[in-house]
Order: structure tokens, then C-alpha cells, then sequence
């Protein structure tokens, strides 16, 4: 049968440990997309965050936004499938965790909004190397509580970096309670979708509108929140730096992301 879409991840993944897009990566997936194969990216990057990938990868059509909150064509400019949250949803995970001191992000299409004294000082939240993705994506608000109060329009996701890995924790036993899906891809963050919103559903939802077989579908991926899709693809490829989650549901384990595994990957499709 063949394989004929194929979700990658981005960061620890199509990405290396610097952030940075591989050259082989990239003729790989070029060539891959000459013979008729398609590609989503899948990834808990929404708006802003994806502009300089899109820039730099126009080969690849779809993705798979906020953890499976959106699917997008990206050369018809539309998107595909939406689960959203709500903002009363977001207002009350934001009054649950307002004692914490911390980052809280609320990310759509049109703006990723922070507010504006943690986006002066993103260090003090553990952010990394994703200090300057934030510099150069998010958009800071005077107040992050009156921009949440005085929103409606629904969001892809909820981002939150706090101040070390013990709040984080302490931050999803209060929160578990709540109707979310939570994943994390760095020491400190933690990000929230509803419940029916993750990588696999919105694979699924791709591959559906494609008129494509679970068969038909490759995912890549290294972290926990690549699981879904990894459970759903028919072939579940994870990278050599994977987390035991995503390892336990690979059918194949490639290179790690600074040694273009996922080029390996689909070169051996």
C-alpha cells in the first residue's frame, strides 16, 4: 500500500537540539514529496512560531497546530479541523493556578499573548533556548488577567512556564481534576488543550480529509505528547533522544534529532 502522508514533530524531532532545521532533513522530505507523499507538521507551535519553518520548508502543505487544536492547508490558506478551548475554560484554569508565579501564554491563530513583565524577563521562567522564539513571536499584553477576562473568541492552546519543575508538578496534580489534555516538552512548561485535542486526533482528521487508511500514515515523534499519534499512524517511527512513552509505541527507532533521524526515517518508508 505504501506510505503516502507522513506527521512529523517538530522540536526534538524534524528539528535539532539547537532549534535548528537540517539539511538532510529537508532533501529528504523534498524528495519524498517528488514521489507524491504529503506532510503535516505536528506540533504544539501555533500562529507566530510556525512563520520561519513555513519560510524555510514550503514543500510541506499541512499542519497539525496547538497539539491537534488545528489542522491547516497551508497553501489553500484554511483549515481542515478546529478543537478549540473555550475561553471560559481558559479563565478557569487560569484562576486554579493564579497563585503560581508564572508565565501563562494563551495561544491562537491571530496572537500569542504574554504578559508584558514575563516577556521582558522569560529567563526567570526556565524558557531556555526558546527565549528568543518568545522574543520574536509572542505579543505582551499590559495585563494578562484583563486580556483573559476580556476575550471570547476561543484559543488553540494554553502554554505555562513556571518557575522550576516542582511548581510545574504541583501545577498539574491541581489542575487534574479539570477537563484538559496536558503535555510538557521542556523542564519547566506545561501546556493545556481540551481533552479531545491532541496529535493523533488531528492526524487522524488529515488523513480522513485526505481520504487515506491509518495504513497510509507515518508519525515521528520524541516526546509524550507524540504519543497519540504514534498510537494512531500505522507505522510509529520514534527518534533515538525519544522519551520511554514514545519509545514503547514505536514500530521503529531512528537516529536522534542532531543526527537527522528523521531523514532515515523516511527515506526507509
Amino acid at each position: 500500500m505504501g506510505i503516502r502522508l507522513i506527521g512529523i514533530d517538530m522540536d526534538g524531532t524534524l528539528l535539532n537540539s539547537e532549534k535548528k532545521l537540517p539539511k538532510e532533513n529537508v532533501q529528504a522530505i523534498r524528495e519524498a514529496v517528488a514521489q507524491g507523499v504529503e506532510f503535516a507538521y505536528a506540533t504544539g507551535r501555533i500562529g507566530a512560531e510556525m512563520d520561519e519553518i513555513y519560510r524555510l520548508l514550503p514543500e510541506v502543505r499541512y499542519a497539525i497546530l496547538g497539539n491537534g487544536a488545528l489542522v491547516k492547508d497551508l497553501k489553500e490558506k484554511k483549515i481542515i479541523y478546529s478543537n478549540r478551548m473555550s475561553m471560559d475554560d481558559v479563565r478557569t484554569l487560569y484562576h486554579t493556578l493564579e497563585d503560581f508565579d508564572m508565565m501563562f501564554e494563551v495561544f491562537s491563530e491571530e496572537m500569542l499573548a504574554v504578559d508584558k513583565d514575563c516577556y521582558a524577563n522569560p529567563d526567570a521562567y526556565g524558557v531556555g533556548i526558546f527565549r528568543y522564539l518568545i522574543w520574536d513571536t509572542r505579543t505582551p499584553v499590559p495585563s494578562i488577567k484583563e486580556y483573559i477576562d476580556n476575550r471570547e473568541e476561543p484559543v488553540g492552546k494554553i502554554n505555562i512556564f513556571f518557575k522550576n519543575t516542582e511548581q510545574r508538578d504541583e501545577a498539574i496534580r491541581l489542575t487534574a481534576h479539570l477537563p484538559f489534555e496536558t503535555s510538557y516538552q521542556e523542564p519547566t512548561n506545561l501546556e493545556y488543550n481540551v481533552c479531545s485535542a491532541n496529535k493523533g486526533n488531528g492526524l487522524q482528521a488529515l488523513a480522513e480529509y485526505l481520504g487515506l487508511c491509518k495504513e497510509e500514515v507515518m508519525a515521528i515523534g520524541d516526546n509524550n505528547n507524540d504519543v497519540p499519534m504514534l498510537r494512531y499512524a500505522g507505522v510509529a517511527v520514534a527518534m533515538g533522544n525519544a522519551k520511554p512513552e514514545a519509545l514503547r509505541c514505536a514500530d521503529r527507532v531512528v537516529a536522534s534529532c542532531d543526527n537527522c533521524g528523521v531523514a532515515e526515517a523516511i527515506r526507509g518508508a
